[in-house]
């Protein structure tokens, strides 16, 4: 009914706030704009809460294993997860205590499009195992993250830039566009769909604070830093071979390689994984 949505004011757990986006997300939750929206505290949940303190807008919880996952998640109605690679003992627990939204780490690269590589189809299985438990899975795509001082601005590998060699190798044509997401952009999002009716909300959202190409990129590094690359080009065809190649010797993860392969991503154009619009 009207008034049981309009009443809606749910439980809301995160897991791995000591990630990149731990501290926005807890930030968008507990701010003066959100944190109405919702039954306090906030649960926060990491390895260790020895040095964190219990507030009126946060409680802290120790999440390492099924079981302590299962217990900090025990009446929770939406669980949002930004661990940085899929979690088997917290899909244990999703299952186990059946949330009403649970919002995994997923932000990034849209996993519902073909990719060249099939390099996070661990994200996908993760997803699909909780629809298929009869949770409500939102997977939130965001394209590559921004954040001054670090990724598109610092830390550039993935738009082809060798930044000690002061070479950049592009694929494809480097104004192909594709999208940006920003810390708080992303948290205010997820502390918008934590608030709202499960049943409202589509199982998949796209959202991006811009766009830019690899060339805006690596000019802007350029004029910040008083430098300038050497440039070269390799066909996006020629690249999705290197990427396959690549990707068929691949046993443990390395950034080279994860960085090259967001590159191409990139490069794909609209449709393949970072660019939406």
């Amino acid at each position: 009914t009207i008034e049981s949505i309009m009443s809606y004011k749910p439980v809301v757990a995160v897991i791995g706030i000591n990630g990149l986006l731990g501290k926005p997300v807890l930030e968008a939750l507990t701010s003066e704009k959100f944190s109405g929206n919702y039954t306090l505290p906030v649960r926060a949940i990491s390895r260790k809460k020895s040095d964190k303190e219990d507030s009126e807008l946060i409680e802290y919880y120790e999440g390492f294993d099924s079981d302590s996952y299962k217990k900090a998640l025990a009446g929770a109605d939406v669980v949002i997860s930004l661990t940085g690679t899929p979690s088997q003992e917290v899909l244990d627990a999703v299952i186990a205590t059946k949330p009403k939204l649970y919002i995994p780490s997923q932000f990034g690269t849209d996993l519902s499009k073909p990719l060249f590589v099939p390099v996070l189809d661990l994200k996908v299985q993760h997803s699909k195992a909780a629809r298929d438990a009869g949770i409500k899975v939102v997977d939130v795509y965001t394209a590559l993250f921004a954040k001054e001082g670090s990724f598109l601005y610092e830390i550039i590998a993935h738009v082809g830039a060798d930044v000690q060699n002061k070479k950049v190798r592009y694929v494809g044509d480097p104004h192909t566009k594709f999208n940006f997401s920003t810390f708080p952009d992303i948290a205010n999002t997820l502390a918008v769909l934590a608030s709202k009716e499960p049943s409202s909300i589509p199982d998949t959202i796209r959202i991006y604070s811009g766009v830019t190409d690899q060339e805006s990129v690596i000019k802007r590094y350029e004029q910040s830093h008083g430098i300038k690359f050497e440039t070269s080009t390799i066909s996006l065809d020629d690249a999705i071979a290197e990427a396959k190649e690549r990707f068929s010797k691949w046993t443990d993860f390395n950034i080279q390689d994860f960085s090259f392969f967001l590159q191409v991503f990139a490069a794909g154009g609209e449709g393949k994984g970072v660019a939406f619009v």
